[in-house]
């Protein structure tokens, strides 16, 4: 059919990102496996750290808790994708009409 001709292209580049990733992947398992069977031996340093001139600046706690971060995450999502949400919740219908596919 005309429209399985006009994808043919877009499938070879689904099919060569397929290639790219299942080649990243085994790099990345075969780098994974070197490190575990031929990684160097670690040896136990001593770190020398020097003391501090002055004592800490006061700080404030409020932006140490995670309470505070998550709340702004929360709402930034909320901004970032209430918008296009209700676009797509007004459309008359969801997803394509009907089709036999064989």
């Amino acid at each position: 059919s005309a429209i399985a001709e006009a994808w043919g292209g877009f499938t070879g580049l689904s099919a060569l990102g397929g290639l790219f990733l299942f080649i990243s992947s085994a790099f990345f398992l075969l780098v994974m496996l070197g490190t575990v069977l031929a990684g160097r031996p670690t040896a136990d340093t001593t770190v020398a750290f020097a003391e501090p001139l002055e004592g800490q600046p006061a700080k404030r706690i409020l932006f140490d808790r995670l309470g505070l971060w998550i709340v702004a995450a929360i709402v930034l999502v909320l901004i970032a994708y209430a918008y296009p949400l209700a676009q797509h919740l007004q459309m008359p219908r969801f997803g394509s009409p009907g089709f036999r596919p064989f």
